[in-house]
């Protein structure tokens, strides 16, 4: 019944066994039918009945026999897959998962991002994992045993074995997560000069009276400036400007406060400004100046940021300029300075986007965490250059706390306009508001499920200075965001209300010149009868209102919208439905428009791999499931602390919708300054 291998049976039980991925294998040659009905068939049957049942209910193989090798079983799966680098990732992991597993003796599943050499991993062991994994693949790579030392995680392991088995498609993204990931983490070490331990106390915090102020020019940083102003307690105000060869740095200063109607309410004999960069060492100040501040200041606001969502993070970023510069050069000066002579408290302005949970730390929380993130956090997140330097910088300041630094780090939202006007600047390069302009002018939107984190501008500062200046609230991370529920693509809700009217100034924008801002009767009256036409509006009732109505010979866009009779025509019923569509034909959609889109600039923001609005539509952000099995209790849990501290914080705070209409109505009615320019540069 047992018989001797034959040379062809032996060789094939031999590939078998290299490719098999067991650490012990017994091949046996059988006569199957010599057995006889009435002998070991039947219980043979049964037994290997009971192995095959077992196979199915339990994440593992059977050591004592396999009807198909790992290697048959992971390729047959892969040529069913998707050719996505997405979907071969999804195939290999529980291959690459049970090899590991067998290999450490795991009786619990192996998750993502656990160290394997935390979990016994030895360069024994590797040498075992590295021919288990070299007969998973075959023979479509090499595997080194010098490579198994980066892979630290199940994770970085599968990444690198689909980057082998298909080199071409994959490309080269396990190398460039690995020197990500090594970039994160050796930027993410606070230099170790500084130490706040055995500095001289910090004075309490209801007796800070002289304060550092970082990007005071910025977005968030000149609300903050005023309302600092406007506290008794604070007697001065250092502004911290980089210095500029046309006008000096307290004009900077306060002409971005007048920029924002700002400057009226400020108590601008509070304001002393200094030149000098947070990128360079000492603050780029004199000597004696940086000492007499640091001697001097007792809390500093640190609100200097880069937020470009198209600059990737990496080594050859520039020293003086960029992300990496000013994110994360600029806060390590910062707290070097917070740590300086005397031990100063510390306002950190962080983001949302710095928040990422590996998968074995889910299941802990009920919303996003409010505490300092860990060391290898962010090595499964998106290659987001901002969110990276917001992550690191995390980091850092957890660091600083550790070492005696009292630090309140608040983690904003998307920050809207101000909350009473809507008012907002610069929207050339404002990427979340122009995506809320695209989606209701087109009509269309993403079908994402994820929560509206976003806040106006001065209530959001309004609730971090309650936070700071509370002496009843310790050192921490504090999520600053929207405890109203609102869906993403509730955005849609503004659509009627205000997507002709933006259709409307878009084409009239891209009717004018380069230099003007009105056109003749003749032109407006055939744009107008054009458009209305288009959009099922009643073409002789708008070219009744423009022939009555009170226009010059030449008319301007904003003439028309200010018109009452034409806005209320412009919303009356909606021809053009709101869609919900998949990520990848909103991303189609805008590639066919070319630089004719408001959002053409940031088109690789949607349209790469790892894109985070990939990540939104695939439902593998953190904790998505549950903010889509009950997004209010998700909203509630993610600004618990804030929450705890501002009993009445939901009622300062507007339903985000009605923050969005609020910066919409404020572009409109400023169409010239707002969106003019951006609608006539995208003919």
């Amino acid at each position: 019944m047992v018989k001797p291998f034959t040379t062809k049976a032996g060789l094939a039980a031999l590939e078998y066994s290299l490719k098999a991925g067991v650490s012990q294998i017994s091949p046996v040659d059988v006569d199957i039918d010599a057995l006889g009905n009435n002998m070991l068939a039947p219980w043979l049957t049964t037994y290997l009945g009971d192995i095959m049942k077992s196979s199915r209910n339990t994440r593992r193989y059977s050591n004592v026999a396999k009807w198909e090798s790992d290697s048959d079983s992971l390729w047959r799966e892969l040529r069913i897959s998707d050719d996505s680098y997405e979907a071969r990732y999804a195939v290999t992991k529980p291959f690459v998962a049970q090899i590991i597993e067998r290999l450490l003796k795991l009786d619990d599943e192996l998750l993502p991002n656990e160290s394997l050499q935390d979990l016994g991993l030895d360069s024994l062991m590797m040498i075992e994992m590295k021919s288990s994994l070299q007969g998973l693949i075959g023979s479509a790579g090499i595997i080194r045993v010098a490579d198994l030392a980066e892979w630290q995680t199940l994770h970085l392991t599968t990444v690198a074995i689909v980057n082998i088995m298909f080199p071409k498609t994959s490309g080269r993204e396990y190398a460039k997560l690995v020197e990500r990931n090594k970039l994160i983490k050796d930027d993410s070490m606070l230099w170790e000069t500084t130490n706040a331990a055995n500095l001289l106390q910090e004075v309490p915090i209801s007796s800070v009276k002289i304060v550092l102020l970082t990007g005071c020019t910025g977005t968030v940083g000149p609300y903050v400036l005023h309302q600092l102003s406007r506290l008794p307690q604070i007697q001065s105000i250092y502004c911290l400007v980089r210095s500029h060869q046309v006008s000096s740095g307290r004009d900077r200063v306060l002409c971005r406060l007048k920029e924002l109607n700002l400057l009226s309410t400020c108590k601008i004999e509070k304001i002393i400004t200094i030149d000098g960069d947070v990128v360079s060492e000492h603050l780029s100040l004199k000597l004696l100046l940086y000492h007499q501040l640091a001697s001097g200041v007792e809390a500093v606001f640190h609100c200097a940021a880069q937020t470009s969502h198209m600059e990737m993070y990496g080594r050859s970023s520039s020293s003086n300029i960029g992300l990496r510069a000013t994110n994360v050069t600029g806060t390590q000066n910062i707290l070097q300075f917070a740590c300086s002579t005397r031990r100063k408290h510390l306002y950190n302005a962080s983001s949302l986007l710095a928040t990422w949970l590996p998968a074995n730390r889910q299941d802990n929380y009920l919303g996003y965490p409010e505490t300092f993130p860990k060391d290898g956090d962010f090595d499964e997140a998106p290659s987001h250059g901002y969110g990276i330097t917001k992550f690191i910088v995390d980091r850092l300041v957890c660091q600083a706390v550790e070492r005696g630094l009292p630090v309140k780090s608040f983690r904003f939202p998307l920050i809207c306009g101000d909350s009473m006007t809507g008012r907002k600047t610069n929207l050339g390069v404002d990427h979340f508001f122009l995506e809320f302009i695209y989606f209701v002018m087109k009509c269309t939107i993403p079908d994402i499920i994820l929560p509206l984190h976003l806040l106006p501008v001065d209530v959001a500062v309004r609730v971090t200075l309650k936070l700071f200046f509370d002496e009843n609230v310790p050192s921490g991370m504090f999520n600053i965001t929207n405890p109203h529920a609102r869906n993403f693509t509730d955005v849609g809700m503004l659509s009627e209300e205000f997507g002709r009217i933006l259709r409307l100034a878009e084409i009239f924008y891209k009717n004018l010149d380069n230099v003007g801002n009105s056109l003749g009767r003749h032109d407006v009256f055939r744009i107008m009868s054009n458009f209305a036409r288009n959009e099922g509006v009643d073409q002789e009732e708008i070219l009744y209102i423009l022939q009555h109505g009170d226009f010059n010979g030449e008319i301007t866009c904003q003439e028309i919208l200010n018109e009452p009779n034409i806005r209320t025509l412009l919303r009356k019923g909606l021809d053009t439905p709101f869609s919900k569509v998949p990520h990848d034909d909103f991303v189609a959609q805008m590639q066919r428009e070319g630089n004719g889109s408001v959002l053409y600039k940031w088109l690789d923001y949607y349209s790469r791999d790892d894109a985070p609005t990939r990540h939104m539509a695939n439902g593998t952000l953190p904790l998505y499931s549950k903010w889509v099995e009950n997004m209010e209790s998700f909203q509630l849990a993610t600004c618990a602390k804030m929450r705890q501290y501002i009993p009445n914080v939901e009622e300062l705070i507007p339903d985000p919708l009605e923050t969005i209409r609020t910066d919409l109505q404020y572009a409109i009615d400023n169409i010239d300054s707002s969106l003019g320019n951006l609608f006539r540069a995208n003919k």
